[in-house]
């Protein structure tokens, strides 16, 4: 089984460059699925950059780019599955994906952990979480041990200045999640988005990283994505290095 991921797209950081996004990465990435079909496409969070106007150029050609890539997934028969990233960043758009697409047999945007048996695996959707406490979150989001865990959102240790604190409001806050609850419930591997880095975490975790450059703090960070190809007892795994970024 082929499995092909993305995460932190940022439709569109920079709206001056927003052409050149569509014709060339989002353009190659429409081509390779159409001529190199994985058997599920995954896209990590933060999907925009920004909430934006329905009005805004920026809405429609995000709405016209996801548009293209269910037909293309409804007509080659591709499971897509997209989580909401981070709420500053997705806002809403996730939740109207869901409701625009909730017929279709292909595809599915997740707003809540969410785990599927799909191809004989348990795969398990965690979009970015809001808890008053990590041991709350732990007991709702990794109660159970699945083979595929798609995230969005900090793990422990890869930002040393960011520590899991619990709320002392008891309002709802961004957990990070500890690296070693995440390994021992999922039995392969773990990927996802947030950190706009390539990083691999003991050979079981991995931050995919963006799809193109934002600024000029990229200039030395090949951006790309993951294919994962998995068979009973084993996986492998390939970044994808996008070089014309």
């Amino acid at each position: 089984m082929k499995i092909r991921a993305y995460a932190d797209l940022h439709l569109f950081y920079n709206k001056d460059d927003m052409n050149r996004y569509i014709t060339e990465e989002l353009n190659t990435l429409k081509e390779t699925l159409l001529e190199d079909k994985p058997d599920l496409l995954v896209f990590c969070g933060d999907l925009t950059h920004t909430s934006y106007n329905s009005d805004d150029i920026r809405f429609i050609e995000i709405m016209k780019f996801i548009n293209s890539i269910v037909e293309i997934c409804e007509k080659t028969k591709v499971p897509f599955r997209m989580i909401r990233g981070t709420v500053s960043h997705d806002g809403k758009i996730v939740d109207i994906l869901h409701n625009l697409y909730k017929d279709s047999k292909w595809v599915k945007f997740i707003t809540k952990p969410y785990v599927e048996d799909f191809k004989g695996y348990k795969i398990r959707y965690l979009p970015e979480q809001y808890y008053p406490t990590y041991a709350e979150f732990k007991n709702d989001c990794l109660n159970e041990i699945v083979d595929i865990t798609f995230f969005h959102g900090t793990i422990s240790g890869v930002l040393p200045m960011v520590k899991q604190v619990d709320s002392v409001t008891n309002l709802p806050k961004s957990i990070v999640i500890d690296k070693n609850d995440l390994i021992n419930t999922t039995r392969y591997f773990s990927a996802g988005g947030h950190i706009h880095q390539h990083i691999d975490i003991e050979h079981k975790i991995f931050y995919i990283n963006s799809l193109t450059t934002h600024n000029f703090s990229d200039i030395d960070n090949i951006k790309g994505y993951m294919e994962f190809t998995v068979n009973k007892n084993e996986f492998t795994y390939d970044y994808i290095a996008n070089y014309d970024a």
